[in-house]
C-alpha cells in the first residue's frame, strides 16, 4: 500500500476535504512529501454507512470465518513489516529489526 495522503474509504481513495496538512518524520522532523486531506462530511458519512453495512455481514459470520478474516488483516499488516514500523514511530530501522515479535496462538 502506498501512502497517498487521501482517505481510503471502502476500496477507493477520496480527497474531497478542503483542508490539507503535512506530516513529519518523528525521527528527523523532516516534512513528508505527501499532502494529506481532511475528511469531508460526505466522506465521513459514506465511510460510516459502509462500516454499518459491513458490520451486519460480519455479525452473520461464524467464529471461524471471523478468525480467517482477522488473520488476513494481520497478514497484510505484517507484510508492511519494517516500512510501517519505521514510518509510524520514532524507531530507526536498526531498532525495528532488533524487535522480536512472538506471534499469538489460537486458544491462548
Amino acid at each position: 500500500m502506498t501512502i497517498k495522503g487521501e482517505n481510503l474509504i471502502g476500496s477507493g481513495y477520496s480527497a474531497k476535504g478542503k483542508q490539507t496538512f503535512k506530516g513529519y518524520n518523528p525521527v528527523t522532523n523532516e516534512e513528508l512529501r505527501e499532502i494529506f486531506h481532511d475528511g469531508s462530511t460526505e466522506e465521513v458519512d459514506r465511510a460510516m454507512d459502509m462500516a454499518m453495512d459491513a458490520s451486519y455481514i460480519y455479525q452473520a459470520c461464524s467464529g471461524s470465518k471471523r478468525a480467517e478474516f482477522l488473520e488476513a488483516i494481520a497478514d497484510e499488516i505484517e507484510a508492511l513489516d519494517e516500512k510501517l514500523a519505521v514510518r509510524s514511530s520514532s524507531l530507526r530501522l536498526a531498532e525495528v529489526s532488533a524487535i522480536k515479535v512472538t506471534p499469538l496462538t489460537s486458544g491462548a
